[in-house]
């Protein structure tokens, strides 16, 4: 009589090359007893994975695995509980993947993850948040798994994200279930596959349940999202805690999703009412493709670890104060922009002393004092603005003095200085600092600020300064509350003038010929109100234009122009809710790689990083260049096309100008 027997991962079976599962042992002729198939935990047969329906929990009563109906009916009994002595876990060292899965020169089973062993009182609950990512440029048949999860000797229990197909189901789009499986190829046990969308953000939680002598009760599930897991019960402590990227199938690098990483945020992990000391250890197992973990923040209750899938340039951090020969500490946040005449970056900031000083590289850092340089004209109040001008070669700093005029600081071999109130005719003086811009179309230079009369007046150059009031010549529309930014965009030759109102709207000043004025706003369809003052920025790689602020949600907000005004709020994109300092971002585009970056100052005070590449992604850039002094105010960004580099400079809490370059 031929008895069919249930195989536990305890069942080892001697083969020539050692003992192993009985389930990886193939019968004579090389064939396999049935079809393995694929979970997040490496291949194994088929009858060994089983779907625990809505309501059903898993309970390990007895010593053995048994479906429990909500009734407490036994539904089916899957033979003795898994239990290994000890407490290492099996996953990821005893992943199977059968030999005609193995794609060649590109690694299978855990890619990269994040582990840490909780040695103290049980932990009560593991929570995480991620957002979906976009779906992989190429499709090769890969299945990509997601999650954060906690082990026993035996099995792990886990939410999962999952790209591609597995046991449980799926195809090219992404979806979500929960899983208890055995870490040698035994049993494994999923909830129904949901489907969900990129750019939907997950939050996986386990949480213990019960605990009866020395057994525990758990519940796994994604928050908000219905019938996404299920219960087990009575089954051994799970003490091995790991966030981790599995991935099958992989051909090439493009099979991994369409971005730089996935982050894993807002990590909570709690033992009872208090929140132990942890520490993560990355393990990269493979990186065919760059792909690394990073532990951003070891916090047990706002915790962050990002799971890269690819690698990525980095960061560097230079304290431009010590480079340029110590000048004196800043006052003021810097701006920064590079000069194509001769090759050179600079980066302007009032001091302490309230002069205006230049930081400036050619191949090396030097200093140089500005106010002294153009005969000590009257002393700045304020932050300085710079720009350059190709139609003469020139350099141009302005900025506002303690005269509460508009005065300007120009090169063309030497350095002078021109009082831009007086020479325009003594128009309002400032009530902002100043912004200022050129303009091909008609060869002309511009300077915009808020006067005291909260009117947007503009100083533009043609040969001679002119005084014009922006407020009037577009009708009056509502008065100004901060600093206005100017900009200019080939697609259409227009000038454009974009302010905060008295309303907390977004307003756009634009030129055509004539002034016009839009409530960008409005335009928009009423997204949230600003408490920043807005900047603006043109890309020449979609042909748009984008104006971006800091919103009474704490959100990043962009509005956006392809034809019509559209809204984004870029911190829900990029899928990293930190707050900023409720202060002003900054912006720029990079030509090197056709992408888009936002920067800001973190609740964190960390320098952050939004950047669009087709996706909206987030980069904390001070972990990104070592962990710098951190910012006491907003960073700017600029590139230089001399290397192919970007750059964001700041004010550091020492009062050094720091830069970070890519």
């Amino acid at each position: 009589m031929k008895i069919k027997k249930f195989f536990s991962p305890d069942d080892q079976v001697l083969t020539p090359g050692g003992y192993r599962p009985a389930s990886q042992v193939n019968p004579p002729g090389g064939g396999v007893s049935e079809p393995h198939v694929l979970t997040p935990g490496g291949y194994r047969p088929a009858s060994q994975v089983h779907l625990i329906e809505s309501g059903n929990m898993l309970s390990g009563d007895g010593g053995r695995l048994r479906l429990i109906h909500p009734s407490g009916g036994v539904l089916s009994d899957f033979g003795p509980l898994p239990i290994r002595p000890g407490t290492a876990p099996l996953h990821p060292a005893n992943v199977f993947i059968p030999q005609e899965k193995i794609i060649p020169a590109f690694g299978s089973g855990w890619i990269t993850y994040v582990n840490w062993n909780n040695t103290g009182n049980p932990v009560t609950s593991f929570s995480t948040t991620w957002t979906v990512p976009p779906p992989p440029a190429t499709q090769s048949g890969q299945t990509i798994f997601l999650f954060n999860g906690i082990q026993n000797s035996s099995m792990i229990y886990q939410p999962v994200l999952q790209w591609g197909s597995s046991a449980a189901g799926g195809g090219n789009y992404w979806s979500i279930a929960s899983w208890y499986v055995d870490g040698q190829g035994g049993p494994a046990f999923h909830s129904s596959l949901i489907q969900v969308s990129p750019g939907q953000i997950l939050k996986g939680v386990m949480t213990q349940t019960g605990q009866s002598g020395g057994l525990f009760s758990y519940n796994c599930d994604f928050e908000g999202i219905a019938n996404s897991g299920y219960a087990i019960t009575n089954v051994q402590q799970l003490t091995w805690f790991i966030v981790t990227m599995e991935c099958y199938g992989i051909t090439k690098c493009a099979d991994y999703p369409n971005t730089s990483d996935s982050s894993f945020r807002d990590i909570n992990i709690r033992s009872g009412s208090t929140n132990p000391s942890i520490a993560w250890t990355p393990v990269n197992v493979v990186q065919d493709c760059g792909q690394h973990a990073v532990v951003v923040n070891n916090s047990s209750v706002n915790g962050e670890v990002d799971l890269y899938y690819q690698a990525t340039a980095a960061w560097n951090h230079n304290d431009l104060t010590t480079a340029a020969g110590s000048p004196p500490l800043a006052a003021s946040d810097p701006i920064g922009y590079t000069w194509d005449v001769d090759k050179t970056e600079h980066v302007v900031y009032r001091g302490t002393d309230n002069h205006i000083h230049e930081l400036w590289f050619n191949g090396k850092w030097n200093h140089n004092d500005l106010t002294v340089a153009t005969g000590n004209p009257p002393l700045a109040a304020g932050k300085p603005a710079g720009y350059t001008w190709s139609i003469d070669s020139t350099e141009h700093v302005v900025y506002r003095g303690a005269d509460d005029r508009v005065h300007e600081l120009w090169f063309n071999g030497t350095w002078n200085h021109n009082d831009l109130t007086a020479a325009a005719g003594n128009p309002p003086s400032p009530a902002s600092d100043p912004e200022g811009y050129t303009w091909a179309v008609d060869k002309t230079e511009h300077v915009v600020y808020r006067g005291t009369d909260n009117h947007i007046h503009e100083l533009w150059f043609n040969g001679s300064w002119h005084h014009n009031d922006l407020t009037v010549a577009t009708g009056n529309p509502p008065m100004a509350v901060g600093k206005p930014y100017g900009y200019t965009w080939d697609v259409d030759n227009t000038e454009h003038v974009i302010y905060r109102g008295s309303d907390n709207h977004i307003h756009e000043l634009w030129f055509n010929g004539t002034w016009h004025h839009n409530d960008l706003t409005g335009a928009t369809g009423f997204p949230p109100l600003s408490t920043s003052d807005p900047m603006g920025y043109t890309w020449s790689a979609d042909k748009t234009e984008h104006v971006i602020y800091y919103g009474i949600d704490n959100h990043i907000h962009e509005l956006w122009f392809n034809g019509t005004w559209n809204h984004n709020d870029l911190t829900n994109a990029s899928g990293y809710p930190d707050a900023p300092v409720g202060t002003d971002p900054g912006a720029y585009t990079w030509d090197a790689d056709n992408t888009e970056h936002v920067v800001y100052r973190g609740t964190d005070n960390h320098v952050h990083e939004l950047w669009f590449n087709g996706n909206w992604n987030h980069n904390d850039l001070t972990n990104a260049a070592g962990q710098p002094p951190l910012p006491a105010g907003d960073p700017v960004g600029y590139t230089w096309d001399v290397d192919k580099t970007e750059h964001v400079v700041y004010r550091g809490v020492d009062n050094h100008i720091h830069e970070l370059w890519l």
